[in-house]
């Protein structure tokens, strides 16, 4: 093998590399929302519709979509009774995302229950917070449905499936809420358009072709 044959060959190495580099690459859409429910929360603020953009073909060919809900959860209510009593706390978060406007709508759902808490007096006003998510990806064949230049809808949807008990029926039990800040993540794994690396890429593929050729100059000269 000549000398000059060497950093041509090791030159399309890199430029094999900086290709291959271009091809993997991750596009996130995201959408937030706070969903409130309770006693003394007004209607209405427990549900609500986002909308995230799909992935645009422009960019290259969509290989896998990964839906991901997460919900940031603070509830607690108010237990009372004059004379004493044992009361029971069982906080749980709970999120829904729907998206019915997809040719196969899947479902996210973010169901955690908390440790239950337990207090004997007259007054509690227990607390609880968590931080759970829920994610799936679409098969394959579903691809199809996340492609596109307009947005698709999700409907977010908050439960209180907390448990309240008292051991005295005449207890009140009462100010309870739950809210979440929600957030929606559309992940799209997809493969650039071919032949069209990283900018980041070209830059070193052509310095390193520069060093190369200097490199293979000196050896031939020697």
């Amino acid at each position: 093998m000549h000398a000059f044959q060497r950093p041509l060959i090791l030159a399309t190495l890199m430029l094999a590399f900086a290709t291959v580099t271009a091809q993997a690459a991750v596009i996130e859409k995201v959408a937030t929302a706070n969903l409130q429910l309770g006693d003394d929360i007004s209607e209405g603020l427990d549900q609500t519709t986002v909308f995230l953009d799909r992935f645009d073909p422009a960019l290259g060919t969509l290989q896998a979509v990964t839906l991901r809900l997460d919900s940031s959860l603070s509830a607690g209510a108010t237990f009372f009774f004059a004379s004493g009593s044992s009361f029971t706390y069982t906080p749980r978060n709970y999120v829904v995302a729907e998206f019915s406007a997809l040719a196969d709508p899947p479902t996210l759902t973010v169901d955690t229950v908390l440790p239950q808490q337990n207090f004997t007096g007259v007054i509690w006003e227990p607390t609880a917070s968590d931080d759970s998510f829920s994610e799936l990806q679409p098969p394959p064949s579903e691809l199809a449905d996340y492609v596109g230049n307009t947005p698709f809808q999700a409907l977010l949807t908050i439960e209180d499936r907390g448990s309240y008990v008292a051991a005295n029926p005449l207890s009140f039990i009462n100010h309870k809420y739950v809210i979440s800040d929600v957030t929606l993540t559309a992940s799209y794994q997809y493969q650039p358009v071919a032949g069209v690396p990283l900018p980041g890429a070209v830059w070193l593929f052509a310095g390193g072709l520069l060093g190369l050729l200097r490199i293979g100059r000196r050896t031939a000269s020697a």
